[in-house]
């Protein structure tokens, strides 16, 4: 048990997640990691073409990853979070 134990905490993969997660994120380090209407307000300006500095980059990028052609006119583009019913 003990070697498996040592062979794992020398594996280079968990050595790794350790390095990664070792460090707070800034959503962490505010208190909002788990904020759902932070990442809301977050995606909402970043696939809004009008209002951030990309331009309509991040959504193309989103239909291309989604393995979709994106529309050719997508620069009227307006993103909005949750409604209340």
């Amino acid at each position: 048990m003990k070697n498996l134990i040592q062979a794992f905490e020398n594996d280079a993969d968990v050595q790794r997640l350790r390095d990664l997660y070792f460090y707070k994120t800034i959503p962490e380090i505010f208190g909002i990691s788990r904020s759902e209407l932070a990442h809301s307000s977050f995606l909402a300006w970043l696939f809004n073409t009008s209002t951030n500095e990309f331009g309509e980059e991040p959504l193309r990028l989103l239909f291309e990853l989604c393995g979709q052609s994106s529309p050719e006119e997508i620069t009227n583009c307006k993103v909005e979070t949750e409604k209340s019913v």
